[in-house]
């Protein structure tokens, strides 16, 4: 009989889809800076988030950074977190 933990091993590499990653971004941006962006103005690509919005927003959220990041690791948790907002 196989053990469940050689059944399931195929299964530890599967990571968040982008979109959760993108969910859990906007969620952190309207919560720290109080601004909903939209789903197509991010784009979540090698764990960085980029942002199409104007300047002012991409400053403030800029200026917040780490605290949008950390919540985002909190949702996603550190195998999928980002690690920086363009």
């Amino acid at each position: 009989m196989k053990i469940i933990n050689n059944l399931l091993e195929r299964y530890a590499h599967i990571q968040a889809p982008n979109a959760t990653i993108k969910n859990a971004f906007i969620n952190a941006v309207e919560e720290t800076i109080d601004f909903i962006i939209d789903k197509k103005d991010v784009k979540i690509h090698n764990h960085t988030a980029h942002i199409n919005a104007p300047s002012v927003i991409k400053s403030e959220i800029r200026f917040n950074q780490q605290d949008i990041l950390k919540k985002v690791t909190k949702q996603v948790g550190d195998k999928n977190a980002l690690t920086a907002i363009f």
